[in-house]
């Protein structure tokens, strides 16, 4: 499988987060002018209360830069996974983002382009116990609590992403380009409850030999894509020529 990067930005607000953490860190403590204003800023503990709040600022700063590392070290686990089940007639767009003006929505995780046709994969490195039924999402904390409505649901963001890629290809004369899609559980730490019907497939990547269908497709139902036709998909949907390859 052909790997195609098409942006960084896990990597760069994780990297912001941090040096952001690290230069609130290093920064002196204020001081109040004044010898009165000092001692006052003492004797009632206003340091004190300040420095713990710079400190907890610093703990939610490098929370947030492990939430990004932990969503690039699953998109890359997400990328091995898959690319041991495919061969070079398959090219993944990785961090794409449509053409306007269809690019509204941000990035999209995984754009897979191949004979099969188009999937357009949201990928998911989350922690914790989920369960999937339908187009809903669940979550607890722990196999004790209880179940609660997930804070973001990624059959709507996949179902959402499908329909911008859907537009594009429409606006290019492609409308009947097959569209799939799909989510991919990227670790082991996303313990997924599964419920069928699911209206959006889920890919296990972290599973040895995990199905393919629900990346691809059913296979052998349809005609697959000739060579050509597949490029033609990837000069509609290809990004700047400032991608790196991978």
């Amino acid at each position: 499988m052909r790997v195609i990067i098409c942006s960084d930005h896990l990597q760069r607000r994780e990297e912001s987060y941090r040096q952001a953490a690290q230069d609130l860190q290093d920064e002196p403590p204020p001081r109040p002018k004044g010898l009165l204003q000092r001692i006052i800023w003492l004797v009632t503990a206003r340091k004190t209360m300040e420095m713990a709040a710079r400190h907890a600022r610093v703990s939610e700063m490098e929370a947030e830069a492990d939430r990004f590392a932990q969503g690039r070290v699953g998109e890359d686990s997400f990328v091995q996974a898959l690319s041991t089940q495919l061969d070079d007639r398959y090219v993944l767009l990785k961090g794409y983002r449509p053409p306007p003006p269809w690019h509204q929505g941000g990035d999209i995780d995984g754009l897979l382009v191949g004979p099969h046709g188009v999937s357009v994969i949201e990928v998911k490195a989350w922690r914790g116990f989920y369960r999937y039924s339908g187009e809903d999402w669940l979550f607890r904390k722990n196999r004790r609590a209880v179940w609660e409505v997930a804070r973001k649901n990624p059959t709507a963001q996949a179902v959402a992403n499908t329909q911008r890629i859907q537009h594009v290809l429409e606006d290019a004369g492609f409308e009947h380009m097959r569209v799939f899609s799909a989510i991919a559980a990227a670790t082991d730490t996303m313990n997924v409850e599964v419920i069928p019907p699911v209206s959006v497939p889920l890919y296990l990547a972290y599973l040895p030999g995990a199905r393919l269908d629900t990346i691809i497709g059913p296979t052998g139902r349809q005609a697959e894509l000739s060579l050509s036709q597949v490029e033609q998909a990837l000069a509609i949907l290809m990004p700047p020529a400032s991608a790196r390859l991978g």
